[in-house]
This record gives C-alpha cells, sequence and structure tokens, in this order.
C-alpha cells in the first residue's frame, strides 16, 4: 500500500521537541485508552525532520509500563475485519484473521483470556512496530478500531512509544493526508501551517 510521508520544520527562532501521533473516530468497547508516540524528534532552529508510515494497520499486543513495548502482531488488517486474541499457557497470541467486523478494525478476546494479565495491553499499530494506541485485554469482549486519516503533532517529550499525555493531546495540531506526503511548519508566532508535498 505504500508510505506516508511527514515532514516537520522548525522556523520558531527556538529548539523545539515533537512527537506524532494518531487517533480514532470511534473505539468500541474500549477503557482507559492510552495514546502512543509513533515517533518523535529534538528540533533545533532551522531544522526538518522526516517520519515515514506504512498504511497498513495491525492488532498488537504487549506489555505496558512507562511505555508500550509490543511483543506480538496480526497479519494487515483492513476495514471489516477481527482478529481473536488469546492467552494460552501465559502465552499471548493472535489468531486468524476473519472478515466480517463492521466498518472498522477489530480485536476480541476468547473466553480463556485470563483477567490476571494486568501487564497486558493490546491495541493497533501502523505497520509493523509503530504502535498507536494500547489498552487492558478484558475475557470474551470485541473491540473495534476506526483510524482517522490524519495524524497529529504534539510539542513535548515523548518517545516513540511512549504515552502521550492529555496536555499534548489537546495542544496538537491535526496534519490530515490529502497526499501521501504532507509537510507541518512551525512559525515564529507559535503557530503551524501545513501543505502538500
Amino acid at each position: 500500500m505504500g508510505n506516508q510521508q511527514l515532514t516537520v520544520k522548525n522556523n520558531s527562532g527556538g529548539t523545539i521537541s515533537v512527537c506524532v501521533f494518531k487517533r480514532f473516530d470511534d473505539m468500541y468497547g474500549l477503557q482507559n485508552v492510552r495514546l502512543i508516540s509513533l515517533a518523535s524528534s529534538f528540533l533545533p532552529m532551522g531544522s526538518v525532520s522526516q517520519f515515514n508510515f506504512q498504511k497498513e494497520y495491525k492488532a498488537i499486543v504487549g506489555k505496558a509500563g512507562n511505555r508500550f513495548e509490543p511483543s506480538a502482531s496480526s497479519g494487515n488488517l483492513t476495514a471489516g475485519q477481527t482478529v481473536t486474541l488469546d492467552n494460552y499457557n501465559n502465552q499471548v497470541s493472535f489468531g486468524q484473521i476473519e472478515s466480517g467486523g463492521g466498518n472498522g478494525l477489530g480485536i476480541k478476546t476468547s473466553a480463556g483470556f485470563s483477567r490476571d494479565s494486568r501487564d497486558v495491553a493490546f491495541g493497533i499499530a501502523v505497520g509493523d512496530d509503530a504502535a498507536i494506541v494500547a489498552s487492558s485485554p478484558q475475557p470474551s469482549s470485541n473491540y473495534s478500531f476506526r483510524p482517522q486519516p490524519a495524524f497529529y503533532i504534539a510539542i513535548g517529550n515523548a518517545g516513540k512509544g511512549e504515552f502521550v499525555n492529555d496536555d499534548m493531546q489537546r495542544n496538537a495540531i491535526a496534519v490530515d493526508f490529502s497526499s501521501d506526503r504532507m509537510t507541518a511548519t512551525c512559525n515564529v508566532d507559535g503557530t503551524w501551517s501545513v501543505t502538500q508535498g
């Protein structure tokens, strides 16, 4: 499916740190959702960073402490598909991908999934290793995610895999991908401009 490229330019007159993350239009069945930084960069005045993201989505599972550490992923998921998350002999894994999951990306947990797996988190990733969102799974549950086409840029320190705090989420700017290459520039007055290319 190709990649999407986001270029971030710092014309603010000072040094900034940025992180990039995604949100979902709809998240069904989830509690205590935490958004995850897909990428980050330290940008001295006048510098540029480029981020490349795959267009494919996968279900992921891993451990969540101060950051999310994926340990397993499913195959590529598209809208209307669901994958089962199972826990057998303390090994968490994904089953086959099935059709018929509505218009979102679906994850369901088996009846045997342990409630005691409090350090386990699951969610959706962009491509192979860039997690978007994490939540704690419950047994015999259905979850659905519908990704937005936008990426979000926030000023702050949240490295790849770290959780994006509420202040950063509130003050983030959306970069809608009307093409596969977009540029966001932080201006001298602290505003952002977004252009194609």
